[in-house]
């Protein structure tokens, strides 16, 4: 019960008690004022008894006697409403007979009165009841509320302790995973497997039918015309597998990925958008701000693990905005350009759709690979000599290199030189920062004649 209906049930219980009190003393005074009315009545009735049998000549009493005794009763009892005349006795018993009926008629009205009182007495006592019966159970009814009110503020207050117990149990598992398995722990297999996977991808990309490796197909795009018209189909083949994988690794393999190439931010509008593949210069790349931190935090030389949550993280921030896959779709068109001069002139609309979908289905892989790399904790890397410090010569780096193929020769003419790389080889550096570093894959290497 609200404090409005509690205000309304109190002012009806002082109502019921003031008309109790007005009905009990209207009673009182009624009631003494029969009393009073009574007493004089039977005193009439008396005078007028005696008035009676003096008149009629009782044999017992005489007139004097009479007389005497009715002047002692008047003298004891003085008529209330003015002395009456004792003249004639016959008059005197009609006027106490008047004075009676007087009397006993005002009796009967205060009778009636006294009842209605009293029946308006018995009415406010039972309001009185029904009132206090009612703010009984209103009390009851508050109490049993408060009751519930105390329970209900305890399991609030036992909820609010759960949930602070859970943010902290959720901050040292956070902290956990973060110390612990903060970055992806990727098999060296699984790496391996989808190198390799890439590997052979582009092989067979060389050496669809589409792309002509005659003396009439232009060349300068892979090698020096000179070259070029001394090398056989199968030499021009490893030389296109090798274009191909150089850019693959010039703008996949070797990039320091985050998930956003491609994409600026448009400081004005306050959006993300997706760059041309020409490049939008109104916004500012977030990937370019991103790589220069990264750096920094080398050139600073904090610790390889902390760069590796640092970058675990963004990444992970990076691909709850479901961002579209741009980078594959630029690098895929780049290298369709870069094999046009090889594709037959008669080429059908299939074929270039076909030869479309598996570039780009090669450069999504690529970029799966490398964000794999990334997120993983051991620090997975694609290196090949002419980089990485590695030098030109097969014995310097046959940790790293082996040779498959001598260009403008047999195996037996093989040189220490390299021509150049066929594929990049697949390296694990130590998670300790040691420098030390483990070969999965050796990188794919083209030799010199002798």
């Amino acid at each position: 019960m609200d404090n409005g209906q509690g205000d309304t049930h109190m002012a009806d219980a002082q109502t019921v008690d003031e008309r109790c009190q007005r009905a009990l003393g209207g009673m009182e005074a009624i009631d003494g004022a029969i009393a009073y009315l009574s007493t004089l009545a039977d005193k009439f009735r008396r005078v007028a008894t005696a008035s009676s049998e003096a008149a009629s000549g009782g044999a017992t009493s005489c007139p004097c006697n009479s007389r005497t005794e009715e002047d002692a009763i008047r003298q004891r009892e003085p008529a209330p409403y003015g002395r009456m005349p004792v003249s004639d006795d016959h008059g005197l018993v009609q006027s106490l007979k008047r004075q009676i009926a007087e009397l006993e008629t005002n009796n009967a009205a205060l009778v009636s009165d006294r009842d209605h009182w009293r029946a308006a007495t018995n009415e406010a006592r039972q309001d009185h009841a029904d009132v206090f019966s009612l703010l009984q159970q209103k009390n009851d009814f508050l109490k049993q509320k408060d009751g519930l009110l105390e329970q209900n503020d305890h399991k609030i207050r036992s909820l609010h302790a759960d949930v602070e117990a859970a943010r902290q149990k959720e901050a040292t598992l956070r902290a956990i995973i973060t110390n612990n398995a903060g970055t992806q722990k990727v098999s060296d297999e699984e790496m391996t497997g989808r190198f390799n996977d890439l590997r052979q991808q582009i092989e067979a990309i060389a050496r669809l039918p589409i792309h002509r490796m005659d003396l009439s197909a232009p060349s300068q795009t892979f090698c020096d015309d000179k070259i070029w018209s001394r090398l056989t189909p199968e030499e021009r083949t490893n030389r296109v597998r090798a274009q191909i994988f150089e850019s693959i690794y010039d703008n996949i393999l070797e990039c320091r990925l985050f998930g956003v190439e491609g994409v600026l931010f448009d400081e004005d509008k306050e959006i993300i958008i997706e760059a041309t593949r020409k490049g939008n210069q109104n916004g500012k790349h977030l990937a370019s701000g991103l790589r220069r931190f990264e750096q920094a935090l080398e050139c600073y030389q904090v610790p390889d693990h902390i760069i590796s949550e640092w970058r675990t993280t963004t990444i992970g921030c990076v691909e709850r905005l479901r961002l579209p896959g741009h980078l594959a779709a630029v690098v895929s068109s780049t290298l369709f350009e870069l094999l046009d001069p090889l594709r037959t002139k008669s080429i059908q609309r299939r074929q270039e759709e076909d030869l479309r979908g598996r570039l780009l289905e090669l450069c999504n892989k690529a970029v799966e690979l490398r964000m794999m790399m990334r997120r993983s904790k051991g620090r997975f890397t694609c290196e090949f000599p002419g980089v990485a410090g590695l030098p030109m010569l097969l014995s310097k780096c046959e940790k790293v290199a082996e040779g498959v193929a001598v260009e403008g020769g047999r195996s037996i003419q093989a040189s220490d030189d390299i021509a150049y790389t066929l594929f990049g080889g697949l390296v694990k550096q130590a998670e300790g920062g040691d420098g030390g570093k483990r070969v999965l894959e050796k990188a794919l290497v083209i030799l010199k004649k002798k």
